[in-house]
């Protein structure tokens, strides 16, 4: 049986850095189409930990961006084998950017691990700066 997984604390150390990156791309001129790349060698937190992160952003206007996160390894206070993820790939064709918040109706993950599905899986997430959730 899998594990029940309760990604909020990895969700919002993550929402909270990609929110970092869009207010920072957000003051960058967005006449024509402009692309962000920012690559983390190691970010930790309490019982996670993420090496080698990439992240993509392409603002379309200056409220839409189309977003890539690839990890290539995760390390997560969960049982074997989920504690240890390899090729992690998060991306959010239409992310919407407000003041505070940040919304991914239309968004997709994908794991690398033998005992997963790799498919891609849909998801969507709303992240408020204020609350942390």
């Amino acid at each position: 049986m899998l594990p029940v997984m309760d990604f909020a604390f990895l969700r919002s150390r993550l929402c909270g850095l990609l929110l970092f990156s869009v207010l920072v791309g957000g003051s960058l001129p967005t006449s024509a189409a402009t692309v962000v790349h920012l690559h983390f060698t190691d970010v930790q937190g309490n019982g996670w930990h993420v090496r080698d992160a990439t992240l993509k952003m392409l603002w379309h206007s200056p409220t839409q961006v189309e977003v890539q996160l690839l990890v290539t390894s995760l390390h997560l206070p969960l049982p074997p084998p989920f504690d240890q993820l390899q090729g992690v790939e998060a991306t959010c064709a239409t992310a919407a950017i407000e003041r505070n918040a940040i919304r991914c109706d239309q968004g997709t993950i994908q794991l690398q691990a033998p005992i997963l599905d790799q498919k891609p899986t849909r998801v969507s997430f709303h992240y408020q700066r204020d609350s942390g959730a």
